[in-house]
């Protein structure tokens, strides 16, 4: 029977790749299965890249300290959709296979990254990088803290609590249809390859008990999971 070991993670996370290499490394999984899809990991480069461009062009950032800022906050922008990127280059380094859930999820226009780059400079020369990073990295820790206390409770009121608690957390954007399209992809995976070890990569909500049963972890709790945060 294949071991299945459903990885959660925190998308802004500035340790997470270094967490989530760590992870892939110790569990040395044959197939990693991750949330996402190409194109989204495309697009995102892309709009670093144009990014990049334009804050070397920006005339509100040409002061020294304001430049630092920008570097420092596009250090922050490149961590976004570190799932799909480390565990694409795990897989790649040892030989394993690395598969999308193929989760169908909104692309970004060529017009829309336009203007997000617009707003991302025009932020740039208002904020402090340090502050917001400094703010993420706290949510984080107490983030992971809380969940590590809950998944490893045999009282799943923590987990139920919190996932009735978190705003819009039955709706297209994080639990719900996408949870049921992971969980039937992760089945079919599991049905063709019934002797491997088996490593799912989504966001810490989707592995969350729920009253309603529907998060990714409900509906693949048959399949006896093993639960992880990355650490």
């Amino acid at each position: 029977m294949a071991q299945i070991i459903e990885i959660g993670t925190y998308h802004d996370d500035q340790e997470g790749p270094s967490r989530l290499e760590r992870t892939l490394t110790e569990l040395t999984p044959d197939i990693v299965i991750c949330e996402g899809f190409q194109g989204k990991l495309d697009g995102h480069a892309k709009y670093i890249e144009m990014l990049t461009k334009a804050l070397t062009k920006s005339v509100a950032l040409r002061s020294k300290a304001k430049k630092a800022k920008a570097r420092k906050w596009l250090d922050y922008e490149r961590t976004a959709s570190y799932e799909g990127r480390v565990s694409k280059g795990y897989c790649a380094l040892a030989g394993k296979r690395f598969i999308w859930f193929n989760d169908a999820g909104k692309m970004v226009s060529d017009e829309e990254r336009a203007l997000n780059v617009q707003r991302a400079v025009a932020f740039f020369g208002k904020e402090d990088p340090d502050r917001i990073m400094r703010v993420m990295s706290t949510q984080a820790h107490r983030l992971y803290h809380a969940l590590n206390l809950a998944f490893n409770s045999s009282d799943p009121s923590p987990e139920i609590i919190l996932a009735d608690r978190v705003p819009n957390y039955y709706s297209n954007s994080m639990v719900g249809p996408r949870d049921e399209h992971m969980a039937n992809a992760l089945k079919l995976i599991v049905n063709e390859n019934p002797d491997t070890r088996i490593v799912a990569v989504v966001g810490y909500f989707h592995l969350l008990r729920d009253p309603r049963q529907l998060s990714f972890y409900q509906r693949t709790s048959e399949l006896n999971p093993e639960r992880r945060l990355i650490a």
